[in-house]
């Protein structure tokens, strides 16, 4: 029995010196009052031994695009960069980092053209629930919780022993592959590779 524990601990921390990176469709609503106005998005969630950071996978690649436009400027040489708005970042322009152990947490947004770092410090108070159920063939255990003025279902599992998730979501016993809102104005799904 040492044995066979001793082997998950070796399988759980070499799991967790690696960077993993978990894709998300996120669907929201960008007007709470317009039941049509439903957008989505994919969000990255990559985790590695210090933390983790969500998202947008659309404002990367646009983020992607411009500095290599610029280095090839830069490489012609003139002293002249002209950066194109011709590419589209995205509706969600913020991201989410967490540290580990603490899980504290970070909001990084922008007004205008100021940047902001926001720390969140609120922490997740989680009823976990008996219902179980699957998500992308990972067996699956409901919790719920009360966030930002909203109640929140989550469904996490215990085959991913890290215990983060999307957005500020964390501190369940494995990672959080979907979570919703009562109103679904918000619902964050992990997705295959």
């Amino acid at each position: 029995m040492r044995k066979l524990i001793f082997i998950f601990l070796l399988i759980s921390f070499a799991a967790h010196s690696q960077n993993t990176r978990v894709i998300y469709e996120y669907k929201f609503r960008s007007d709470s009052t317009k039941i049509d106005s439903l957008k989505k998005e994919w969000m990255y969630l990559d985790i590695d031994k210090d933390g983790s950071k969500y998202y947008s996978k659309k404002k990367f690649d646009s983020d992607s695009i411009q500095l290599e436009i610029i280095k090839k400027q830069l490489s012609l040489g003139g002293g002249h960069i002209s950066i194109s708005q011709g590419h589209s970042s995205g509706d969600v322009l913020y991201s989410v980092e967490k540290k580990y152990p603490d899980y504290q947490t970070y909001l990084f947004t922008s007004v205008d053209n100021d940047n902001y770092k926001v720390s969140e410090d609120r922490k997740f108070q989680w009823t976990i629930l008996k219902d179980v159920d699957k998500v992308e063939g990972y067996n699956v255990q409901k919790a719920t919780t009360n966030f930002a003025g909203r109640h929140w279902t989550a469904f996490f599992t215990s085959e991913i022993p890290i215990q983060d998730g999307p957005y500020k979501f964390f501190g369940l016993p494995g990672l959080i592959l979907k979570i919703e809102d009562d109103t679904k104005s918000h619902s964050m799904i992990m997705e295959r590779n």
